[in-house]
């Protein structure tokens, strides 16, 4: 009977060694920030400049940036069957930070300002967040987000923008023909499709699509996985439509 305990014994432990070892490859080789700097070119794919080497985002360096809507483009946040509401300017500026080989793929939205924002086919409605004039929306600060791959295979990437269970934005509503409910939050997490991938550049584009993603694959071998919370407002399922430009302050960046 001993024997027999012994053996179940070390049956679990090797399923518990296995499992360990499935959690720790789950994060294993995401996408990764990499930068132009001064330096002897050594690998594809090269760098704009002939005295210009690629290197890794490491852990603690950081890119400053900044972006603007794409010409020719609006924002909307859809809530079908409540609200649609459209922005036609904004500001933002962060920072890409390396991480390290654990979560070497993130940036910080420092700021992120929306202007010229309406409420869709009601003129008498205006929006707002807290404390901001009619029309302007200005999400939480230090909005962080992570990289992910968009499929099984290749290099296409994804930011995913946000933390489940935390708020991006509270909405106020005034005026004729608003949503009965006058106050919502939008949170929940989005993705974002980056352009283009594994071509350095000062300029980029990250591309919120509708309808929405919400499917991304993570891990070595990749697992897909859907987002733990989709973007809601008002308790509702919502799309993010959106294109951004993103300009690198100092070096050519890019994801691979």
């Amino acid at each position: 009977m001993l024997k027999r305990f012994k053996i179940v014994g070390l049956c679990l432990v090797a399923v518990f060694a296995l499992s360990a070892m499935a959690a720790g490859t789950a994060s294993a080789n995401p996408p990764k920030w990499w930068r132009c700097v001064v330096g002897t070119p050594t690998e594809s794919p090269p760098c704009p400049g002939s005295t210009e080497k690629q290197e890794e985002l490491g852990s603690g360096v950081r890119e400053k940036f900044t972006s603007h809507i794409k010409t020719g483009t609006v924002k909307e946040l859809k809530v079908p069957g409540v609200v649609t509401i459209v922005c036609t300017g904004e500001t933002d500026e962060g920072y890409i930070e390396g991480k390290g080989a654990a979560n070497p793929g993130t940036d910080m939205l420092v700021k992120k300002v929306f202007t010229g924002c309406t409420v869709k086919e009601k003129s008498g409605c205006s929006v707002k967040s807290p404390g901001a004039a009619s029309g302007t929306i200005e999400l939480k600060s230090n909005i962080s987000s992570v990289l992910e791959w968009a499929k099984s295979t290749g290099n296409e990437a994804l930011d995913k923008l946000g933390t489940a269970g935390v708020e991006f934005v509270k909405l106020e509503f005034t005026g004729t023909g608003c949503p009965l409910i006058t106050k919502s939050e939008v949170k929940g997490e989005v993705l974002g499709k980056l352009l283009p991938v594994g071509t350095y550049a000062k300029e980029g584009e990250l591309v919120f699509p509708c309808p929405a993603i919400t499917r991304y694959w993570e891990g070595e071998p990749r697992v897909e996985k859907g987002l733990t919370e989709v973007l809601n407002a008002f308790g509702f399922p919502a799309e993010f439509c959106d294109q951004d430009i993103i300009v690198s302050e100092l070096h050519p960046i890019t994801v691979k």
